[in-house]
């Protein structure tokens, strides 16, 4: 839980949900979470099939979906003291994704109960990369996994600055994933603005501008 209030800032989690809310409903649904979970890969690579098929299903790349794990749980289903991991702010599971969007994409992609279930929590995590990528490309999808669309709509529009948590997580991990701003990792505040050209921008009515770009249309079947 390496960003601990995530998605939480200014007492909102995602869409504008009350971070109380959020904790009560991660809490019950780590009291109703299954206690064992079968690992689908190999010891060096445990969630590999679930990860490819989130990449195929979600049009992301599969690094993308590696690296924001590795970033925001470190591949782990339990925290040092055998829980499942949650952070203060509620988010849940490997992906660490909140309840609320964990509830809104439960229903679209068909998953189960549980969100602490590995391949469901990685098919939502992974899904939501995709509606931040489509909404705000890069880098800006990763602030927006990290701090909330509401946040990075309000920054974009110069109404409020990311929080230092948010400028640290892009620093750590667009490079890792090669975006196009990966070089531009600077101090608070100082990231570029998109590139006002549609033609620079994915899924804005432009074509793909690198190959680590989502591919294809995105399908929740």
């Amino acid at each position: 839980m390496q960003w601990d209030g995530r998605r939480g800032y200014d007492g909102t989690g995602d869409y504008g949900y009350d971070l109380e809310a959020s904790r009560a409903e991660a809490s019950q649904y780590q009291a109703q979470a299954g206690r064992y979970y079968p690992v689908p890969g190999l010891p060096d690579d445990p969630w590999g099939p679930y990860i490819a098929e989130a990449a195929q299903r979600s049009g992301v790349p599969e690094l993308w979906i590696r690296e924001v794990m590795r970033q925001e749980s470190g591949g782990r289903l339990y925290a040092g003291d055998g829980s499942l991991i949650t952070s203060s702010a509620g988010a849940m599971g490997l992906m660490q994704v909140m309840p609320a969007t964990y509830d809104r994409l439960r229903l679209r992609l068909g998953l189960g109960p549980d969100p602490y279930e590995p391949r469901d929590n990685i098919l939502a995590g992974a899904a939501y990369l995709r509606e931040m990528h489509d909404r705000f490309g890069s880098p800006y999808f990763l602030a927006a996994y990290n701090a909330g669309p509401d946040r990075v709509a309000l920054y974009l529009a110069g109404a409020k600055i990311l929080p230092d948590e948010t400028e640290n997580y892009l620093a750590s991990i667009a490079p890792r994933i090669g975006t196009e701003y990966a070089a531009a990792a600077q101090p608070s505040g100082s990231y570029p603005l998109p590139p006002a050209s549609p033609e620079d921008r994915a899924f804005e009515g432009g074509g793909l501008v690198s190959p680590l770009y989502p591919t294809g249309q995105f399908s929740p079947y």
